[in-house]
C-alpha cells in the first residue's frame, strides 16, 4: 500500500476539528457514589439512538409505567419494542429517579 506524500508546501491544510463531547449514559442511584453495594440499587440511563434512552438494570429495560422487559440484542428489537422501551432524556430521567424512591 502506497501512502501519498503531502508536500511540505501545501498550505491548503485546515486545523482538525475540535473534539466533540457528549454524555451518552447515566447511573441513577439512591446509595452515594463508592459505596460498595452501589451496582445493586442503581438503574442506567443509556442513549440508545439520537435523543432516545433506555433505563436498565442489568438486561432489563423499563417502559414509562415501570414494567420491565428483557433487552433483546440489537436485531432482535422491533418498533413496538422500541416505542415502548425507548423514552426522552427528561423521561427517562424521571422514570429512573422515581423508580429508587421508596
Amino acid at each position: 500500500m502506497t501512502i501519498p506524500h503531502q508536500s511540505t508546501e501545501d498550505t491548503t491544510m485546515t486545523a482538525s476539528p475540535e473534539p466533540a463531547v457528549r454524555v451518552t449514559e447515566y447511573t441513577v442511584s439512591c446509595l452515594p457514589q463508592g459505596h460498595p453495594q452501589e451496582h445493586n440499587f442503581s438503574l442506567t440511563v443509556a442513549e440508545r439512538s439520537p435523543g432516545r434512552w433506555a433505563v436498565q438494570r442489568y438486561s432489563s429495560c423499563y417502559d414509562a409505567d415501570g414494567n420491565r422487559g428483557y433487552e433483546f440484542v440489537s436485531t432482535g428489537r422491533g418498533d413496538d419494542f422500541v416505542a415502548r422501551f425507548r423514552h426522552s432524556l427528561d423521561d427517562a430521567l424521571a422514570l429512573a429517579s422515581g423508580s429508587l424512591r421508596p
